[in-house]
């Protein structure tokens, strides 16, 4: 784990864009610095500035050598899908997992789970082609287009996110380095 001032300055400018992200849902935002550089080091830029060694993740798809780059780059620990703060479906879907990850309790909503998506392409779409969002931060209605997300996960937010303030914020990273974010208290389509 770094600790530059050059390295403090890249953890905050990635925090701030992931800020950001949070406050206006369905909007996309290009990680600083980010352009031309692999998923994996913006994966591991961004988990860097949220991620301590207080957390734990879960990486949904089993791959040791990432857990291990992971683990040394945030200190965090890894742990089941049910105890983490963070779950990484990094290949678009959480297998089901994300049924089981934590949601928050009413005198502690804050400690619902994030989960991270990788995807392949995030874009702004339409009510033919996006994912409907409304709510907070969000002026009438935005439509992005998640491409490589699993339907089944956009279905399995959609309901735990219903009874807000409990629920699971949700970070998606595409392979060019764009972010954006559905926080807890955003409803996804109809609902």
């Amino acid at each position: 784990m770094e600790s530059s001032p050059q390295h403090c300055l890249d953890n905050h400018a990635c925090f701030r864009q992931l800020i950001q992200a949070m406050s206006r849902p369905g909007k996309i935002y290009q990680m600083p610095d980010a352009v031309g550089t692999t998923f994996v080091t913006s994966l591991l830029r961004l988990l860097d500035a949220i991620v301590d060694q207080q957390s734990s993740c879960h990486l949904i798809n089993n791959n040791p050598e990432l857990e291990d780059k992971i683990a040394t780059k945030t200190g965090a620990q890894f742990t089941d899908p049910q105890a983490a703060d963070f779950l990484l479906a990094l290949s678009g879907s959480s297998q089901g997992k994300i049924t089981v990850a934590k949601r928050g309790q009413p005198e502690l909503p804050n400690a619902g789970a994030t989960i991270l998506f990788g995807v392949e392409r995030l874009t702004a779409g339409t009510e033919k082609t996006g994912t409907k969002l409304t709510g907070p931060g969000i002026k009438d209605v935005v439509y992005p287009q998640i491409e490589g997300w699993d339907d089944a996960d956009l279905k399995q937010l959609q309901t735990i996110n219903v009874v807000f303030p409990l629920g699971i914020d949700s970070i998606f990273l595409d392979q060019n380095s764009r972010l954006m974010c559905i926080p807890r208290s955003t409803r996804i389509g109809d609902n």
